[in-house]
């Protein structure tokens, strides 16, 4: 079965598949995954999906539901923008694109090609840091804003740990507020944002 033949399965299709036969699916789909993340790793191109994947494998799929679990999980993968080399370039891009515009502050310093995957990566960290602290604060900043709250805490020398304790400190800070405003809003107000 090819990739698009997989995606285009209908729920009641999906779940009418038995486990041997959804096995080799699964199989295959996880060999089409581990040869991405091998290539975008050869590359040297940072990818967020990357980052988050682990190499796939189903040997701790022994049951129907645990193989469904593998098989979404490895679609999402395969679905993700960032899992091929050109749409980790784009990701990369755009990033950039987004400090460029900053009119100020240290995001605006930051020269993202001129980092290292590790440093890349521990951006992305914070910003999924933002997310897993305040997800309403998290979607109510555009991209910009979100890479402008970054670069306030990124530091080159700094652990992720230090950086993520401070930004964790400074989003708890912008809500004790307990207005009707949005966070952000609130933030921008203060001149925070």
């Amino acid at each position: 079965m090819k990739l698009k033949e997989i995606q285009d399965l209908s729920n009641e299709d999906f779940n009418r598949l038995s486990y041997n036969e959804l096995l080799p699916i699964v199989k295959h789909m996880q060999k089409l995954a581990n040869q991405r993340i091998y290539r975008i790793k050869k590359s040297g191109v940072f990818s967020p999906a990357v980052e988050s994947a682990k190499i796939m494998n189903t040997a701790n799929a022994d049951n129907l539901n645990l193989l469904r679990a593998e098989f979404r999980q490895t679609m999402d993968f395969l679905n993700a923008k960032t899992s091929t080399i050109r749409g980790a370039k784009e990701f990369n891009t755009g990033v950039q694109e987004s400090l460029n515009s900053l009119r100020e502050g240290r995001a605006r310093q930051l020269n993202y090609a001129e980092l290292s995957n590790k440093q890349k990566s521990t951006i992305w960290k914070l910003r999924e840091t933002i997310r897993e602290i305040d997800p309403v604060f998290f979607n109510s900043l555009d991209s910009d804003q979100r890479m402008a709250l970054v670069g306030k805490f990124f530091r080159k020398r700094e652990s992720f740990e230090s950086m993520r304790q401070k930004l964790a400190e400074y989003i708890n800070t912008i809500n004790i507020g307990g207005s009707n405003e949005t966070t952000s809003g609130l933030a921008t107000k203060q001149g925070l944002l």
